[in-house]
């Protein structure tokens, strides 16, 4: 009953003492009646019985456990034979309460019956060891006792049920696109001493907000021996047609003869599926052409400065026409009043350290809207500048944010100069990241390093393009330790970045039906190739590429996909950053259980 709460207060100023709730907290009585004035350590409530409770005490010259049966209204002291040290902790076997274990300053000891006679229970422990806390570990039928100075032990229980099933759930994503399936699964282990005869049966439901239900399904097991453990496959799948929270319930219903309504509740976030998620990268050879201009960005403390675009740009299938430009290497769109939802944000949005933040590529924080072609905290002293100019004519103009001999980060230290460019392309909205050359030197990088990609209005899980990993997932996987001595992308190397497909494979408004894997292009290559694929539903995906020897060389992608058309970027290095030699290569594509692979030749 999570109304029923005990309270234990030091003796500092006054008594020590026992408070208790019946009301959530509303309203509290002293129970402390004749209890030691000794520091309570530990209380706990039979978890089979709302009003018997345990409490037990420091210090020494007095008793050490004791019991109420009435929600404290008396109290037994049940010390009994236990010796005269402070004691720690107590805890109930939620199977049997007839077994309880306390803590002290000598070890750990077990009561079969309720507390009315005592055994050591410290085989396995370090002589003499001070036991703070002790803790029930349903899932292997443990205690678990945590020590000062000596670590951590488990050891099973005393009290050992005829058959008791542990279930555990498989994992799947909390948060998915709308559309997105999702099939469910777990896994049962008799931890008991015999043969399970009764079947049980487990249900899983899938709820809305409105608590109405979107799938469920039910199954039985039966026979599991000691130790054994079997595989539960729900059939269907749960397809996320709406955004929204959802809760899957795992119910755990018993068997016949004893019926269980035990649920455990974990919640999947549908998200509406983000315009980054049908953005395409590709990656291009050309000699970087540094722009002369007088138009240089006049940062001030904040780092960041807005200029009016000289053309409306289309991105994530929105117009801006302004943009905002950091000198730590970023720029974010807007239109309309700054602060706002499509508007540039404010400086008060971004905070004292948002401007170069780490990992902010995948957050939720702003800027929103931004692109990163080396989002790190950058610094322009000794040389370098950041300017802007416009090529052409309308309606073929290309507005150029240019990056130039900026140190690759904040510290002095940091000798190591770099240059970049964002392309903005008037009619085609295309958007392209330069990178020209890298002067190198010493590197003292920030707090993780830099990052290289886009995201949208929202941001977060899915809602951005990592280009160093080839691809959206979740926030926390971002990478965000690119260094410039080595993952530097040029020179001369171009990012191509479409949010609003005009490529006729990837814009066709229907999804893809199979798995495909396609031969990386260029092939042979030297030291770039760009790799496309397509998944018909979200999934769990691996690309991996392995040496002829079948050695793996190097993960590119360990992450959930929402299905659609992908494109990926191999730089020819291993998972150490080091360059590949000339051979063939193997690379494998892993969509939940199907695995599709081709040959590629790197040639130097």
């Amino acid at each position: 009953n999570s109304d029923i709460v005990y309270v234990g207060t030091a003796p500092l100023f006054t008594r020590g003492h026992i408070f208790r709730t019946l009301d959530g907290g509303d309203s509290w009585v002293d129970v402390t009646q004749y209890l030691p004035n000794r520091y309570p350590m530990d209380i706990t409530v039979d978890p089979n019985d709302d009003e018997t409770v345990y409490v037990v005490f420091g210090g020494f010259g007095s008793g050490h456990v004791f019991k109420s049966t009435n929600s404290g209204e008396f109290w037994y002291d049940i010390t009994g034979t236990l010796p005269d040290v402070p004691t720690q902790a107590v805890t109930v076997d939620p199977l049997n309460s007839d077994y309880v274990y306390v803590g002290n300053d000598i070890g750990v000891y077990v009561s079969a019956d309720k507390g009315n006679t005592w055994e050591m229970y410290s085989n396995g422990l370090p002589e003499a060891v001070i036991a703070m806390d002790l803790n029930i570990s349903p899932a292997n039928r443990c205690l678990r006792v945590a020590t000062h100075g000596n670590g951590a032990y488990q050891r099973p229980l005393v009290y050992k049920p005829a058959v008791y099933l542990v279930y555990n759930m498989e994992q799947f994503p909390s948060t998915v696109m709308v559309g997105a399936e999702i099939e469910f699964a777990a896994n049962v282990t008799n931890f008991g001493y015999a043969t399970q005869t009764d079947s049980s049966t487990v249900k899983l439901r899938v709820v809305d907000e409105s608590n109405v239900e979107v799938y469920s399904d039910a199954e039985t097991i039966s026979g599991l021996s000691p130790q054994e453990s079997f595989n539960i496959d729900f059939d269907g799948s749960f397809i996320a047609q709406h955004i929204g929270n959802f809760e899957v319930q795992f119910i755990d219903l018993g068997t016949l003869a004893e019926p269980k309504n035990d649920t455990t509740r974990q919640n999947i976030r549908v998200l509406d599926a983000p315009t980054i998620t049908s953005a395409t990268v590709t990656r291009e050879y050309r000699s970087y052409g540094e722009i002369n201009s007088r138009d240089i960005f006049p940062f001030g403390d904040d780092d960041y400065a807005q200029v009016v675009l000289p053309f409306v740009f289309s991105y994530d299938m929105y117009d801006y026409d302004k943009i905002q430009v950091c000198a730590n290497g970023w720029c974010e769109f807007g239109t309309g009043a700054d602060g706002t939802e499509r508007g540039l944000s404010t400086p008060g949005q971004i905070g004292t350290i948002g401007a170069n933040q780490n990992g902010r590529l995948g957050g939720t924080d702003r800027p929103s809207k931004a692109l990163g072609p080396w989002w790190e905290d950058l610094n322009p002293a000794g040389g370098g500048e950041v300017s802007y100019k416009t090529l052409g004519s309308a309606p073929n103009r290309v507005f150029v944010i240019q990056w130039k001999n900026m140190r690759a980060y904040f510290d002095a230290a940091t000798t190591t100069r770099i240059n970049f460019q964002v392309r903005l392309y008037e009619t085609s909205n295309i958007i392209e990241y330069h990178y020209g050359d890298i002067i190198k030197g010493t590197f003292i990088g920030g707090d993780l390093g830099a990052m290289i990609g886009f995201k949208d209005h929202i941001g977060g899980d899915y809602r951005y393009y990592d280009i160093a990993a080839g691809g959206i997932g979740l926030a926390g996987d971002v990478t965000t330790d690119l260094s410039p001595l080595t993952d530097w992308p040029g020179p001369d190397s171009v990012y191509v970045i479409q949010t609003l497909t005009t490529d006729v494979e990837e814009s066709r408004p229907e999804l893809p039906l199979t798995i495909v894997l396609k031969q990386n292009y260029p092939n042979p290559f030297n030291p770039t190739t760009t790799i496309k694929y397509s998944i018909p539903k979200t999934s769990k995906v691996e690309f991996k590429i392995f040496n002829s020897l079948g050695q793996e060389i190097r993960t590119l992608i360990n992450t959930y996909q929402q299905q659609g058309y992908k494109s990926i970027i191999w730089d020819g290095k291993d998972n150490y950053g080091n360059s590949v030699s000339s051979g063939i290569y193997i690379y494998r594509l892993k969509v939940g259980t199907e695995i599709l692979q081709r040959k590629m030749a790197m040639i130097k």
